[in-house]
């Protein structure tokens, strides 16, 4: 967290430096992407609980975090590089609240119509316990989550299907 932290700062000020005209934004745990483990506990969930398999949680399932849809970051990277009064300075991007692996876990098997229950294992060394995107300075701009975190799980839900061929 504290890299990807530095990251942005480094890209802000390199931005600032070249090109007076610019903002960075700071995406939270995009629900599609799974290049990461911290985000890839939903094509891991999904994946499993289509295939009617249990799931695998790291830890008590309490930690949470706050995951948005690609589409909410699609808008306020619009609204980032379409207002003047964004420029010089940097944002993050998330849907505004925290859901648990458990909770996220509980979505999933109401989206998919299913009730397996997930296997436990022990808590990863280094893994984050609690990440929330304050989007206040963002919302100041405009900025509101176009789509809600459950309706993002089921869009992402479909994706999911329709990839697996189920």
């Amino acid at each position: 967290l504290i890299c990807e932290h530095v990251n942005s700062l480094m890209i802000l000020y390199y931005l600032r430096f070249f090109f007076n005209d610019t903002a960075t934004t700071e995406i939270y745990t995009l629900s599609l992407h799974d290049a990461l483990p911290i985000s890839a506990v939903f094509p891991k969930f999904i994946e499993a609980l289509l295939k009617g398999k249990q799931p695998t949680v790291f830890g008590d399932g309490e930690q949470s975090r706050d995951f948005t849809y690609i589409d909410n970051c699609v808008q306020a990277n619009l609204l980032a590089a379409t207002n003047d009064d964004i420029c010089g300075d940097y944002f993050n991007v998330g849907c505004n609240g925290q859901f648990t692996l458990n909770e996220t876990l509980d979505i999933l098997r109401e989206i998919i119509g299913c009730d397996i229950k997930a296997i436990y294992q022990d808590e990863r060394a280094g893994d984050i316990k609690h990440s929330y995107a304050s989007i206040d300075k963002l919302a100041k701009f405009g900025y509101e989550p176009e789509v809600e975190f459950k309706e993002g799980v089921r869009r992402t839900v479909e994706y999911y299907r329709k990839q697996l061929g189920l």
